[in-house]
């Protein structure tokens, strides 16, 4: 039996392989006990858990704040009109936000967040005015008219018998929460019951309601299950990622060929990407790369849990990323039977955008989250439940 030359494993346990020669490595360690014992024996078992999915709860989730590529495009004008409403709706409530960008923003842009914050303020002023209207003029009870040969004792406008005295207040069912989806209309009355959406199932009606009693939506499980376990430090200024993985890292694909994007190296010369299991069995290697994205050619399985490296060729050298001490960068291809059970759903709800996103969520599937709370910010401009709704699963993207 060949074994691996000393330097080769030095490099194994502290995973700066690249990704077919770690492969090879490992499998030769799990049969040969002379190079296992030479590979430090804590590290091969944080390795070997963090390998099979060691998982971690997720953190909470901290207070939403526009990002620097968002603030850099609002700057430049470069939003779409789902994104620029969503911004300047955000400058209205965040005093951070809105401090920072007109610390840096040039002199001419100035106008646009005045007009952001005088709108919000205008917005609060009308919907005060509209219900203090609304109360004045609403109209008095009807009173059923007295017969003329009748002679009633006491003459009261506020009936008490009969079928108008079983119905409740008019405070009581006011509609406290009401957005505006796919023609129809969803909300909270103050009872805190849901209105709208009969055809759901009730356990359905029941997330829907907590979704919008919240104003958010809560971490799925699986996100925290594909968030990995950081590692040992190699060394104070060793953090395991020579470039960062932008996606699908900590998320739920529904292709089952997705598409794997990265930040550039500078000077690298190409890069390969190398996809693997939950058991570190190779699924998927891209060719030598260009560019800074691949669809995987191979389909891979519904349900199931990948991981992924790029590394890049500088100099004659190969650099990988990620390494210890750095997480894995772990996805999940979405179940047939989950995906099929979320579009009955949608079906059922008339294509809402409120339940689509609520599920997206739910499933982990952010991407479609974001774009279903996207178009219900849309639908309903200014309203603080809807882009509450994609404030929490944007942070949950960060």
């Amino acid at each position: 039996m060949k074994h691996p030359p000393a330097q080769e494993l030095e490099q194994y346990w502290q995973r700066t392989l690249a990704p077919a020669n770690f492969l090879a490595v490992h499998r030769h360690v799990l049969t040969c006990a002379s190079c296992a014992e030479d590979c430090p024996p804590l590290q091969l078992t944080h390795d070997y858990e963090e390998l099979l999915n060691a998982f971690v709860p997720q953190q909470e989730a901290e207070p939403y704040h526009l990002s620097a590529p968002e603030v850099a495009a609002y700057r430049r004008h470069e939003l779409g009109e789902i994104d620029l409403e969503i911004v300047e709706s955000h400058l209205v409530t965040c005093d951070r936000c809105r401090d920072d960008i007109e610390k840096s923003a040039p002199r001419f842009q100035s106008w646009r967040i005045a007009a952001a914050v005088l709108v919000g303020v205008l917005l609060i002023l009308l919907t005060l005015f509209m219900i203090r209207s609304r109360r004045q003029t609403q109209p008095q009870q009807a009173v059923t008219p007295v017969p003329e040969n009748s002679q009633p004792d006491v003459v009261n406008s506020s009936p008490q018998s009969g079928t108008n005295s079983e119905a409740p207040p008019a405070a009581d069912t006011k509609v406290v929460v009401s957005l505006s989806d796919q023609g129809q209309q969803i909300g909270l009355n103050s009872k805190g019951e849901l209105v709208g959406l009969e055809g759901l199932s009730p356990n359905l009606r029941q997330t829907v309601k907590a979704a919008l009693q919240a104003g958010r939506v809560g971490p799925p499980l699986v996100i925290g299950q594909l968030t990995g376990k950081p590692g040992t430090l190699l060394s104070p200024s060793d953090n395991g990622i020579p470039f960062r993985l932008v996606s699908p890292i900590a998320v739920v694909v529904q292709s089952v060929r997705p598409t794997f994007h990265w930040e550039p190296l500078a000077d690298a010369s190409s890069y390969t990407v190398s996809v693997a299991d939950a058991q570190l069995n190779e699924v998927a290697t891209s060719p030598a790369l260009a560019s800074t994205e691949w669809r995987i050619t191979t389909p891979l399985k519904s349900g199931a849990v990948y991981s992924w490296q790029v590394t890049a060729l500088k100099d004659g050298k190969p650099i990988t990323s990620p390494v210890l001490p750095a997480a894995q960068a772990k996805f999940k291809v979405v179940a047939r039977d989950v995906l099929e059970k979320l579009q009955q759903a949608k079906r059922s709800a008339n294509n809402s955008h409120l339940v689509a996103g609520i599920l997206y969520a739910e499933a982990g599937l952010l991407a479609e989250a974001e774009l279903e709370f996207k178009a219900l910010v849309l639908a309903n401009p200014g309203d603080r439940t809807a882009r509450e709704l994609l404030r929490s699963v944007q942070v949950m993207k960060q």
